[in-house]
């Protein structure tokens, strides 16, 4: 895997994050550069820190998947394709009612988990690279979803007519792209 691939696996990975992003900017609020500012660092760190977590655990369990390398990270990112298209037709109707402001902590942190819980199974996936560099996949995978992240909210600021579902499926588009890469190279 190349600085492109994990370039473009950040860009999937934080089409949940820009998805939330826009509808958080959609909502009216006096402080736009301190909430974008929040919700980016929050959703780039969650990213970053399940995507490491994720290439831990895989370490740990390399030796039993031995000879299905190539097989499981197809398997990771088909599946979480597949997820991202059925959110993706799941909001349709470009609804950002279930999601509220970020006012607290609490939502803050969930809403982080929530988006990120895909980079755990792709740290997985990085962990079957022999000498991969994960840490540095990890943080640029966390910088490209604060930047996304960024701009969803500043997207959601100007342009409440977008379709946060369009994001989904973006997404979805590039891990399956990057699924059958990994198989067949």
């Amino acid at each position: 895997m190349n600085f492109i691939a994990v370039f473009l696996i950040g860009i999937s990975l934080s089409m949940d994050a820009f998805a939330v992003s826009i509808c958080q900017g959609l909502i009216p609020s006096k402080h736009n550069k301190k909430d974008m500012e929040k919700i980016a660092f929050t959703f780039g760190f969650f990213q970053f820190s399940m995507t490491f977590l994720g290439g831990i655990a895989g370490k740990i369990v390399l030796p039993f998947v031995k000879g299905y390398e190539y097989i499981i990270p197809c398997i990771i990112f088909c599946g979480i394709a597949v997820f991202m298209l059925k959110e993706g037709w799941e909001h349709r109707k470009n609804s950002c009612e279930l999601v509220s402001h970020m006012d607290n902590f609490r939502t803050l942190f969930l809403l982080g988990i929530a988006t990120s819980m895909d980079a755990l199974f792709i740290g997985i996936s990085f962990a079957l690279e022999i000498n991969y560099p994960l840490f540095q996949a990890s943080i640029l995978i966390g910088c490209i979803t604060f930047v996304i992240s960024a701009i969803g909210y500043y997207f959601g600021k100007s342009f409440s007519h977008i379709s946060k579902n369009k994001a989904y499926y973006l997404g979805a588009v590039l891990l399956f792209s990057l699924g059958i890469h990994s198989l067949i190279r």
